[in-house]
């Protein structure tokens, strides 16, 4: 089986004879690098963490340069064979996906397009576009170093300290992530491990939670969650209402007509009413 390989071509004033700096060769890749194994990450549906990555996410989504050519000075890069058909499956749908959405970081998940942001701060007007050729989907995307543009890279934007109330559920235990759907949406949590006796015993139930909140850069909402209960409402909503009590809380009553007007209660006019209804008529007969 032919590798999946892609091509990084640099380009700029700055490059004599098909040479770059090691700086600048090597923060580029490095970016890539960590791009690739962050979108292993997500395609494996592992929600980040601050701690390292797993050692199979690490294998999955490894590069190693292959070869480089002069000219425009271009490296080869290519997925270390991984020792498992499914962790190479994973890894190429990585590289691709990384590589595809390059020119649109923000729909990129969130680790992911930091480093892709990463390797457009790194460009200069020496060395002012990088071009990433994969070689195995033929797409082809070039990054270009721009002065009028910012050179922060997006983080998330934080909310400050909030509480918020919703229902509790997808709560993993090993990523120490839950999510709370809100009426405004989905939030996700991230706690710390001394927190799951109380996430266990409140898991699919109404809860309100405390916590810093972050608007991550693909515009989701985190939540790290300092406090959590249940919510006051939690037993108000499972308790059953009785007729009168819903009559009182709505304000809507059962049908009656107004005072004075009058009813069918001739019994004759009902045989004559029902009659009409349920007596076919010729041409129903006919048919």
């Amino acid at each position: 089986m032919k590798r999946h390989t892609v091509a990084v071509r640099f380009d700029g004033p700055a490059i004599v004879d098909g040479r770059v700096t090691l700086d600048q060769l090597l923060s580029v890749l490095a970016h890539f690098q960590e791009a690739v194994r962050h979108m292993v990450e997500s395609r494996a549906g592992r929600q980040p963490t601050r701690g390292p990555l797993p050692d199979t996410i690490r294998t999955a989504g490894s590069l190693e340069l292959v070869s480089t050519h002069l000219g425009s000075f271009v490296a080869e890069i290519a997925l270390v064979e991984p020792e498992t058909p499914e962790l190479l499956k994973l890894g190429d749908e990585a590289l691709r996906a990384v590589v595809a959405g390059m020119e649109t970081p923000q729909h990129l998940p969130d680790r992911v397009a930091v480093e892709v942001y990463r390797i457009r701060k790194s460009l200069t007007k020496e060395i002012d576009r990088v071009e990433f050729h994969d070689q195995y989907s033929e797409k082809v995307v070039t990054l270009h170093w721009n002065r009028d543009e910012a050179t922060d890279v997006p983080s998330a934007r934080s909310s400050g300290k909030v509480t918020l109330h919703g229902r509790l559920l997808e709560v993993d235990w090993k990523d120490g992530t839950a999510e709370l759907h809100t009426p405004t949406g989905t939030v996700r949590l991230a706690f710390t491990s001394d927190m799951g006796a109380d996430l266990q015993r409140l898991a699919r139930q109404q809860i309100s939670v405390t916590g810093l909140e972050e608007v991550t850069i693909s515009g989701q909402r985190r939540l790290e969650l300092e406090e959590l209960s249940l919510s006051p409402r939690n037993d108000e909503f499972w308790h059953p209402r009785s007729p009168q009590e819903l009559i009182a809380e709505q304000g809507v009553r059962p049908f009656a007509f107004p005072a004075g007007e009058s009813t069918i209660d001739d019994s004759d006019e009902v045989d004559a009413f029902l009659d009409a209804i349920f007596t076919p008529t010729d041409d129903f007969k006919a048919s």
